[in-house]
């Protein structure tokens, strides 16, 4: 990894690819490259996916769900086509969003969200387009994660 160069938030998809955070000279955006479980490494050259995001997160389809900035403090979660096309955005935004989870049914998204000043977990429902708070305590959780059935999340408290 060349000096001043950030890798962050890995996740694979089940398409061969390992797509992550990469942050470089000031620059963001989510790259993805070739990764096999067979050998270790990356198979080839990484390939920017989109300079506007962050957070990735690909259900078992291989819908691609990352956070966006839409304002200076609003983030929206958004949906992408295969190639790098906006489908559209997903519920309302929040004035914080990371670390998105899609359920492995691509019908859910758990995601860390800020509501004034406490950060929570919260669901967004992708067909309906809404969203509601999953956690109400005063902790600040982040991370969720499914179970390989989509049935339970788990996820880090601080």
């Amino acid at each position: 990894m060349p000096a001043g160069e950030l890798m962050t938030s890995p996740v694979y998809a089940s398409s061969g690819h390992l797509l992550y955070n990469r942050t470089q000279g000031g620059k963001q955006g989510i790259w993805a490259a070739p990764f096999s479980t067979d050998s270790p490494g990356v198979g080839s050259e990484p390939f920017l996916v989109t300079e506007k995001g962050d957070w990735p997160s690909v259900s078992l389809d291989h819908t691609l769900v990352y956070a966006t900035t839409v304002g200076k403090q609003e983030q929206q979660l958004v949906r992408v086509d295969r190639e790098g096309g906006t489908i559209g955005p997903i519920g309302p935004s929040l004035s914080g969003l990371f670390s998105p989870a899609v359920s492995p049914e691509d019908d859910l998204i758990a995601v860390v969200g800020r509501d004034e000043d406490r950060w929570d977990i919260w669901m967004y429902d992708i067909g309906q387009g809404s969203r509601s708070r999953l956690t109400f305590d005063g902790y600040q959780e982040s991370h969720p994660s499914w179970s390989g059935e989509g049935d339970r999340i788990v996820f880090s408290i601080a």
